[in-house]
């Protein structure tokens, strides 16, 4: 992998359920880290949902190794939101590839 290639600040998001105040759990989202990321983008897709149709952006996120990210977490990449499909390692020790979607109403 070439350092050069990460050229993208990604933050890795992970969900910590809070409280409400009338006592229903809630999503919140909090910062697990902060990394440089290659950012590959695949074809996009449309699909329709419920007489609403919905723009998909699969994209490929190339990080340093990393065994903490699971499709539990999210990535935020300049101001949008990518929900993480999967993740696999590349050449063990070396990069992690992350595919992940943005949604586009």
């Amino acid at each position: 992998m070439r350092i050069g290639d990460l050229d993208a600040r990604i933050e890795i998001q992970v969900n910590t359920p809070t409280k409400s105040g009338a006592g229903d759990m809630i999503a919140s989202w909090s910062e697990l880290a902060t990394v440089w990321a290659q950012v590959i983008p695949l074809t996009g897709s449309e699909k329709e949902n419920d007489q609403q149709e919905l723009a998909q952006d699969m994209t490929n996120f190339k990080v340093r190794s990393r065994s903490d990210i699971t499709p539990l977490h999210r990535i935020l990449y300049d101001g949008d939101v990518y929900d993480i499909e999967y993740v696999s390692p590349v050449r063990r020790g070396v990069a992690t590839m992350i595919r992940a979607k943005r949604n586009v109403a």
